[in-house]
C-alpha cells in the first residue's frame, strides 16, 4: 500500500496580516532598497516598515494611482495619468514632481534604464528623469500605447504594445536598436526571456511572440486537459523563481508551474500555516515581482509573500486515509533512522513508515491487533536501522520486531531465556541506543536490556536489570560514556553500565526533567527539557553543572540537536531556537517561519546523511537544511528618516552648519523588518559628545536639547539580536558655530579698541570694570541665593491645603507627619540657598522630602523610586548645582502625570558613566509630550511655571556656564511595544569633580 505525502510545493506568508494595511484594490507592491514595503491601491501609498503602517492619499485623488517606482538615488516615483509625485520624508509625504505636457502627453508607466535613472512611458514616447536638473530626456518616440500594462523591462530590453501599429516593441538600451512583432492586440506584456514575451488579450487568450522568429502562436497548451481549456487561458502574473520555473496566475483558474525547458504547466499547491489556500484570482494583475527577488500575490483576503525556501522550515506528514478507524493519527511522531538507500524511517504514535525523500512517496505500516507474527500495537516508540537494512521496530508494549523491508516480514528477537523474555515483553519499552558496531541498548521501564545484532539476541548484562537506569532517551559522548536521561535526572555509566555519577537539577526544591543532550565540545555538554543547562566534567571526573539560556522564559525544550555545521537547535511550543553558543544568544523561527508544530515529542532529532535535520512533531515532521538556512539571514538596512532642529523639520543631509542657538536637534532613524520575531534593538553614537554607543532601549528618536558650539557626528546602529550590529553606514556630521562674542576677531577687537585708547581712558576702563565686576559677582551670588530659595507657590499651596485638610478631618497623624516633612523640606532648602552647590547626598535627601510630601498628596496612586550607582562613592563629598533636579521632578508630576489616571511612578536613577561624570535619569509612566503640550495649549496662561520651571533652569545653567561646568540635558518620549506614549525621561549629565 504506497500513498504520497503530503508535499508543500509553495509556502506563503502574509504581508497584510493585521498591519492596518488596507488591502482591497492592491495594484502594485514595492519592497526598496531601504526594507520598506510601499503599497499602492488605486487611491492610495501605503508604507510598512514590519510594525506600523503609514498611509499617503495624494492631492489629485480623482485621478487613480497606476505605477510606483524607485530610482537609483533612493528615490520613490509615484504616477497618475497626469501627475508625478516623488516621496519627501515620513512628515510632509509625497510631492509633485511632473506634470503632463503636450510633449508628453499622458503619463502611462515607470521604470528604470541601465544606471537606475527613472524611465517614464508616455503616450508620445520614452522619457528619461534627470533628478538633478529636474528635466525630461527623450528615450524613444512612440504613438498610441495600448493600456497601462503594455510597459515591461527585462535586463537591457524594454518592451511596449502600440495600438495604432498592432506592434509590440522591443528596445535595446545598450545598442538602442528597435525591433517589432505584429500582434493585434495586448492587455498584458509578460516577458519569458529576453527573445519570448506572451500576451494576454480579450476572449480569454494568451499568446506567445517571438523576437527571433518574428512571429506569434497561442500559448502552448499540450499539457491541459479540453475541459480545462474550454474557457480558454488568460495569464495575469508571472514571477520568476528560477531559471527555469515560473509561477504562472491563470485568470479564474489558480496558480500553476511552467516549465520553460518543455513548455508544459503542473498545477501547484499553495499553503499558508499549513493550510492550503485557494486564491481567486482575475484578469486583473495578480503577481507582483519585486527588484530583490520578492514575490507577492494578490488576492480579496490580503497581499500573501511567495516565501524563500532556503529561509523557511519545511512540514512533512503522513496521509492517513487508508489507517484503520477510530485510531490515533499516524502524525505523532516519535523518531527517526535512515537506511543506505537515504529513506527516513520514523516511528509514530499509529505504527512506523517510510519516506521516500528523492521520489516524495511514503509507506507506512499500520499495526495488526492480535496478530503473532506481525506489528500488533499501535505505539512504535523508536526505531533503528541495522548494517544490513533490516529494522528495528520497539514497540510501546508487548513485541519487539526485526523487520526486512524487501520481504516486508517481522521477526521477533532471541532471548538469553524464558525470564528475560517474559520480563522485557511484559515491560514499557522506550527508548533503543547504539552504543558499538553490533550492540544496542534498550530502555524499558524495569531496567536496561542488551541487544546483539549478530545473534539477534536481548539479554542482560552480568544478570542485572539495571532498574535505576531506566530513562526515555540515551546518549553516547565522545569519550564512550553512555547517558540516560530521565524524570530522575541524568546519569552516566561506562560501556559495562558502571555508573559513573549522576546530575540532579532543582529548582525551589522541584526536582528539573531533561529529554534532549549534546557534545557542545570535549567534556562539555548541554541539555534541555524544563529548562538548559551546560555540564562540564572537571578533572577530577565530577560533573559542574549551570543554568544557561534564563531569558528564554516560560518554555519546555523537547529536543537538542548540533548539526554538522555546529549549530545548536532546540524546539519549543513558541518554535525553534537557534543558540549560539560563543554569544550566548539566540534566535527563534515560528510560524512566520513556515513551522506548523507547536509541540515536539521529546528527545529524538535526527540528521540524516544528506544533511537535512528533523524533528518529531505532534503534526508530522519539521525539516530543513540548516546550511541553506543559516547563510541567508537576511541583513538591516539602517538609515536616518528625520532631522529636525529647534523642532522643526528639515531635509535630510549628510551634515548640516548651524547657528550658536541652533542648538536643540532631533534625529530619528529606522531600520524595516518584516516579520521579525524578536523585535528590532537600537544603539547611538555622538562623537563630541560621548565617544561611547548607548543603547536607546528600543527608541529610534534621540533628541539633544542643549548642544554646545563644536563639531559633533551621529551614527546609529541596530540589531535583531542583540549581538549582530549594522550601522547607518553614513553619518550626520554637525558643526554649531559658537555666538560671535565668543570668537577670536571678537577679542582681538575689543584688544585693539583698549590700544587706541588714553592711558586715561584705559586706567578708568579698568577701574569701572573692576567696580562692576565685583558688584556682578555681587548680584550673581544674590541671584543665585534667590533662586535656591524660592519653591513653586503651587506646591506651598497645595501642602498647607492637605495639612488643613488633614486636621479638618482629624487625622492628626497624618497632619503632624505632613508638617514634619514639609518643616524639614523648608529647613534643607533654606540651607541650601547659602551656597551654589550642594552634596549630592543632601539633593537626594531634599528629592526623598519633597516626593513624601507629594505622595502623601497624591494617596496610593504616586510611588517613586530613588535609585543609586553603587560605583558612586562619596555622595556626600559629590558636589552638584543645588535644587537643579527638583524643578525636573515637578515638571514630570504637574504635566505628565497629573493628567494621568490610575497608578503614577516616578524612578529616579543615578548612574556612575566614567570617572569624569554621572548622569541622573527622572523617568514617569505620565501621559507624555505631546498629550500633556494639548493639555497646556487649551490652558494657554500655564505655560510650565515660567518664572520657575524650565526658564529658572535654563538661568542657572547659563550661570553655571559662567564657571565652566559641564552640563548637559536630553529629554526623550518613552513609548510602548505598540508605538503608544508612555512616559518622559530627562537624562541630565553631571561631572563628578568640579572646578569651584
Amino acid at each position: 500500500m504506497r500513498i504520497h505525502c503530503q508535499v508543500v510545493q509553495y509556502e506563503l506568508g502574509r504581508l497584510t496580516n493585521g498591519q492596518n494595511i488596507i488591502q482591497s484594490g492592491i495594484v502594485e507592491v514595492l519592497k526598496d532598497s531601504k526594507n520598506y514595503h510601499w503599497i499602492m491601491t488605486q487611491e492610495m501609498v501605503q508604507k510598512y516598515d514590519g510594525i506600523e503602517t503609514k498611509h499617503y492619499k495624494l492631492g489629485y485623488i480623482k485621478s487613480r494611482l497606476y505605477d510606483i517606482e524607485e530610482s537609483n538615488g533612493g528615490q520613490i516615483f509615484v504616477l497618475q495619468t497626469d501627475r508625478i509625485f516623488h516621496y519627501v520624508n515620513d512628515d510632509i509625504g509625497f510631492k509633485e514632481q511632473l506634470q503632463m505636457s503636450v510633449a508628453t502627453g499622458r503619463f502611462l508607466r515607470l521604470s528604470t534604464d541601465l544606471d537606475g535613472k527613472l524611465l517614464i512611458l508616455c503616450e508620445n514616447g520614452i522619457f528619461k528623469f534627470n533628478e538633478f536638473n529636474q528635466t525630461l530626456i527623450m528615450v524613444h518616440r512612440c504613438h498610441q500605447i495600448a493600456n497601462f500594462n503594455t510597459f515591461e523591462k527585462f535586463e537591457h530590453f524594454i518592451y511596449w504594445h502600440n495600438t495604432k501599429k498592432k506592434k509590440t516593441y522591443r528596445l535595446d538600451l545598450q545598442s538602442q536598436a528597435l525591433d517589432s512583432v505584429s500582434v493585434p492586440a495586448s492587455r498584458h506584456i509578460f516577458v519569458i526571456n529576453k527573445d519570448q514575451v506572451w500576451h494576454s488579450k480579450g476572449g480569454n487568450i494568451t499568446i506567445t511572440v517571438d523576437f527571433k522568429s518574428k512571429s506569434s502562436k497561442p500559448l502552448n497548451v499540450k499539457q491541459f486537459d479540453q475541459k480545462f481549456l474550454s474557457e480558454g487561458l488568460f495569464v495575469s502574473g508571472i514571477c520568476k523563481l528560477d531559471s527555469r520555473y515560473l509561477l504562472v496566475a491563470l485568470a479564474f483558474k489558480g496558480y500553476h508551474l511552467y516549465d520553460t525547458n518543455d513548455d508544459s504547466f503542473k498545477k501547484v499547491s499553495l499553503l499558508y500555516q499549513n493550510k492550503k489556500v485557494s486564491i481567486q484570482n482575475s484578469e486583473n494583475k495578480s503577481i507582483s515581482c519585486g527588484a530583490y527577488g520578492q514575490s507577492y500575490l494578490h488576492s480579496y483576503e490580503g497581499l500573501y509573500v511567495l516565501l524563500d525556501p532556503k529561509k523557511s522550515f519545511k512540514h512533512f506528514a503522513f496521509n492517513n486515509d487508508d489507517q484503520p478507524e477510530s485510531v490515533e493519527s499516524s502524525n505523532t511522531i516519535r523518531g527517526f533512522s535512515e537506511d543506505s538507500y537515504g529513506n527516513i524511517w520514523v516511528a509514530t504514535t499509529n505504527g512506523f513508515g517510510v519516506w521516500n525523500v528523492k521520489k516524495r512517496t511514503a509507506k507506512m505500516y499500520f499495526p495488526k491487533p492480535g496478530a503473532r507474527n506481525y506489528l500488533n500495537y499501535f505505539s512504535v516508540r523508536s526505531i533503528q536501522v541495522l548494517d544490513d537494512n533490516r529494522i528495528l521496530v520497539c514497540q510501546s508494549e508487548k513485541d519487539f520486531w526485526i523487520f526486512n523491508p524487501k520481504l516486508e516480514t517481522f521477526k521477533p528477537p532471541n532471548f538469553q531465556n524464558t525470564n528475560i523474555k517474559k520480563s522485557f515483553l511484559e515491560s514499557f519499552k522506550n527508548r533503543i541506543g547504539k552504543i558499538s558496531g553490533n550492540l544496542f541498548l534498550i530502555t524499558c521501564s524495569d531496567g536496561v536490556y542488551f541487544f546483539d545484532s549478530k545473534t539477534e539476541t536481548i539479554y542482560l548484562h552480568h544478570d542485572k536489570k539495571y532498574p535505576n537506569l531506566g530513562a526515555n532517551s540515551i546518549f553516547l559522548d565522545m569519550s564512550k560514556r553512555i547517558w540516560f536521561l530521565s524524570p530522575k535526572g541524568l546519569i552516566s555509566t561506562d560501556q559495562n553500565l558502571a555508573e559513573l555519577f549522576k546530575v540532579k537539577v532543582e529548582e525551589n526544591g522541584n526536582k528539573l526533567s531533561h529529554f534532549s543532550m549534546i557534545e557542545v565540545a570535549k567534556d562539555t555538554f548541554w541539555a534541555v527539557g524544563d529548562n538548559i543547562i551546560e555540564i562540564t566534567i572537571t578533572k577530577d571526573q565530577k560533573p559542574c553543572v549551570v543554568n544557561i539560556f534564563d531569558d528564554i522564559k516560560n518554555a519546555v525544550f523537547y529536543n537538542l540537536h548540533k548539526d554538522r555545521l555546529g549549530n545548536i537547535w532546540t524546539t519549543t511550543a513558541s518554535g525553534i531556537y537557534l543558540l549560539n553558543r560563543d554569544k550566548m544568544s539566540f534566535e527563534l523561527y515560528n510560524k512566520s517561519n513556515n513551522i506548523h508544530n507547536q509541540k515536539y515529542n521529546y528527545g529524538h532529532a535526527f540528521e540524516s546523511s544528506d544533511g537535512l535535520v528533523y524533528f518529531p512533531g505532534f503534526n508530522g515532521v519539521t525539516y530543513f537544511d540548516p546550511s541553506k538556512f543559516i547563510t541567508t539571514k537576511e541583513k538591516l538596512i539602517v538609515h536616518f528618516t528625520s532631522f529636525k532642529i529647534n523642532g522643526k523639520s528639515t531635509m535630510l543631509n549628510k551634515s548640516y552648519n548651524l547657528s550658536y542657538d541652533q542648538n536643540d536637534i532631533e534625529i530619528s532613524f529606522k531600520a524595516p523588518v518584516i516579520n521579525s520575531n524578536q523585535g528590532v534593538k537600537y544603539k547611538y553614537r555622538m562623537k563630541g559628545l560621548d565617544p561611547e554607543w548607548k543603547l536607546s532601549n528600543g527608541v529610534n528618536t534621540i533628541r539633544f536639547s542643549t548642544l554646545r558650539a563644536g563639531t559633533y557626528v551621529f551614527s546609529a546602529s541596530a540589531s535583531a539580536d542583540g549581538h549582530i550590529w549594522y550601522d547607518t553606514g553614513t553619518t550626520i556630521t554637525i558643526n554649531i558655530s559658537p555666538a560671535f562674542y565668543t570668537t577670536w576677531w571678537f577679542y582681538t577687537l575689543i584688544f585693539a579698541g583698549f590700544i587706541a585708547l588714553s592711558y586715561y581712558f584705559v586706567k578708568r576702563y579698568i577701574n569701572n570694570l573692576k567696580r562692576k565686576s565685583k558688584i556682578k559677582q555681587q548680584l550673581t551670588d544674590l541671584e543665585i541665593k534667590a533662586l535656591r530659595s524660592q519653591m513653586n507657590p503651587h506646591f506651598i499651596f497645595n501642602a498647607l491645603n492637605s495639612i488643613q485638610f488633614f486636621v479638618f478631618n482629624k487625622d492628626v497623624d497624618t497632619a503632624n507627619l505632613y508638617i514634619s516633612k514639609f518643616s524639614k523640606l523648608l529647613r534643607l532648602v533654606l540651607n541650601s540657598s547659602e551656597s551654589p552647590w550642594i552634596p549630592l547626598g543632601e539633593e537626594i535627601e531634599i528629592i526623598q522630602l519633597y516626593l513624601d510630601i507629594e505622595a502623601l498628596r497624591f494617596g496610593d496612586e504616586l510611588t517613586y523610586k530613588i535609585e543609586v550607582d553603587d560605583a558612586l562613592d562619596d555622595i556626600d563629598d559629590m558636589l552638584i548645582p543645588s535644587m537643579i533636579i527638583q524643578p525636573f521632578i515637578e515638571n514630570s508630576i504637574k504635566h505628565g502625570l497629573s493628567s494621568k489616571e490610575g497608578a503614577k511612578t516616578i524612578r529616579i536613577i543615578m548612574t556612575k558613566v566614567n570617572d569624569e561624570s554621572f548622569i541622573c535619569s527622572i523617568s514617569d509612566n505620565g501621559i507624555g509630550r505631546n498629550l500633556s503640550n494639548q493639555i497646556k495649549d487649551q490652558q494657554q496662561k500655564l505655560e510650565f511655571h515660567k518664572s520657575m520651571g524650565m526658564k529658572l533652569i535654563e538661568d542657572r545653567l547659563n550661570i553655571i556656564s559662567g564657571q565652566k561646568t559641564l552640563n548637559n540635558i536630553q529629554i526623550m518620549d518613552i513609548f510602548d511595544a505598540k508605538g503608544f506614549a508612555s512616559g518622559t525621561r530627562v537624562d541630565i549629565l553631571f561631572p563628578i569633580k568640579l572646578n569651584i
